[in-house]
């Protein structure tokens, strides 16, 4: 396990690409993952794959440039694991 073993980490944009390898670097890691995407269907594609290698991952859709849904995916992380460490903010 590395550095942020038992961390909860957010990323954006975690559907595809660099999210998408980010979040499952930092599941291999020990973090404990929400994964948000535009794509709700990608978003539960990374999760399930954290899932599938023994990781724990909440999937949200998540359009960052809507303020709203940044009060909602917050709140929802808050209510899962009451608080969040690190931050990749990957979309746009």
């Amino acid at each position: 396990m590395g550095r942020v073993a038992g961390k909860v980490a957010f990323v954006t944009g975690a559907g595809l690409g660099l999210g998408r390898a980010s979040s499952l670097l930092l599941a291999s890691e020990g973090a404990r993952l929400v994964v948000s995407d535009i794509d709700e269907a990608l978003a539960g594609d990374t999760a399930a794959e954290i899932a599938k290698a023994g990781g724990e991952a909440l999937a949200l859709r998540h359009d960052v440039s809507k303020p709203e849904d940044w009060s909602s995916v917050m709140a929802a992380i808050e209510q899962r694991f009451g608080r969040l460490d690190v931050l990749v903010n990957n979309a746009g």
